[in-house]
């Protein structure tokens, strides 16, 4: 946050590690590690609620002055950030612990980094206020997401299998995990009103 581009921009990247702990995959594998996870789990729970009441306010501000409260859209993208720490960690392409709240952290290994707009869109504003406007708006990408969904459990237990023989993560796989989780990021940061930047069509 802090950083304004014309439409802003969503940032998203996960370092490749050249060693995966083997005890880690098989412990994700039997569904243990998720429970590890409960607090994180707890704490994000209470910040999603927040946001979406911060982030509802901010779109009226938006609405009557195309400006946003820098400190709310900044609790949105901590949530994001949070929510994008566990994934990737479940997931086990991360094996840096989740930084509590989505606080940044300059050597972990996963990295979202948002600008904001100069100037925000009233009208993307108001379609999310309406929730079903901004729905709308965003389907075609939300389809598109859910079609790979469906890929992911198999990428996921394929990717976990090898690091368990190997203690690697098998460099397509990963490759593919990130750019789901980029796509991801980018599709919310859109739909939550932190950028006014239309995702683009392509896994990259």
């Amino acid at each position: 946050g802090g950083t304004y581009h014309a439409r802003g921009t969503t940032s998203f990247t996960v370092d490749f590690s050249l060693k995966y702990s083997r005890i880690g995959a098989i412990l994700r594998l039997l569904q243990l590690y998720t429970i590890s996870m409960i607090p994180h789990l707890v704490v994000l729970y209470i910040y999603t609620i927040l946001s979406g009441i911060l982030g509802f306010i901010n779109q009226i501000v938006i609405l009557s002055t195309g400006r946003c409260v820098e400190d709310f859209a900044q609790i949105a993208e901590n949530t994001l950030r949070y929510y994008l720490y566990l994934e990737t960690c479940v997931t086990g392409i991360v094996e840096d612990r989740p930084e509590y709240a989505g606080r940044e952290r300059i050597d972990h290994q996963m990295q979202l980094n948002l600008t904001y707009p100069l100037k925000y869109s009233k009208l993307l504003a108001a379609l999310r206020l309406s929730v079903l406007g901004i729905f709308i708006v965003t389907l075609p990408h939300l389809v598109m997401l859910w079609f790979v969904t469906l890929f992911v459990p198999f990428v996921y237990f394929a990717g976990i299998i090898w690091v368990i023989i190997s203690g690697r993560w098998p460099n397509p796989l990963f490759m593919v995990l990130t750019m789901y989780f980029r796509y991801m990021a980018r599709i919310s940061a859109f739909m939550i009103g932190i950028t006014d930047e239309y995702p683009p069509f392509r896994f990259e």
